[in-house]
């Protein structure tokens, strides 16, 4: 007799096959699309401690006077910032100037400069991930004895702080 092969359906050793290829590529596809997540949330803080930070320094551009203690505290999202404000290398003696009669008057900066830093890291752990932004701030000088009212390089302004 003459067997008549059918050639619907997969044999067991193609199902077999197929089984296999598909057990060794999703083990890796799962990776890579894990990996990516990680990435993506990495990015995503990284991107909100920038904001924030950037956020803290900008906060000083309102401030009368520079905070001249360390600050820290935990904002959104589990992030946790510190920031120091100090002031920057002091400006050089500048030599003073005649006047028309005949005094010498010092030569006083219009403001002092501070450098401030803000560091921020993603967890309470100090081994956490971190990163430190770092600029440099003017305030006004705010006793009446460094005023001089009548300098006509002054503005009038309401706020201190210098942009």
């Amino acid at each position: 007799m003459n067997r008549v092969r059918s050639t619907l359906g997969f044999t067991l050793f193609e199902t077999l096959i197929a089984v296999m290829i598909l057990a060794i590529a999703f083990p890796i596809l799962f990776q890579l699309f894990s990996g990516t997540l990680r990435a993506v949330k990495k990015s995503r803080d990284y991107t909100q401690a920038t904001a924030f930070a950037q956020h803290k320094l900008e906060e000083l551009t309102i401030m009368k006077s520079p905070p001249m203690e360390l600050e820290s505290g935990k904002g959104p999202e589990g992030i946790f910032w510190e920031r120091i404000v100090v002031p920057a290398d002091p400006i050089p003696e500048l030599p003073p100037i005649d006047e028309d009669s005949g005094g010498e008057a010092p030569i006083t900066p219009p403001a002092s400069l501070y450098k401030a830093t803000v560091s921020v890291r993603w967890d309470a752990d100090p081994s956490a991930p971190s990163t430190s932004f770092h600029t440099l701030a003017a305030f006004a000088p705010t006793s009446s004895a460094e005023i001089d009212p009548d300098d006509p390089d002054l503005e009038e302004s309401s706020d201190n702080a210098l942009p």
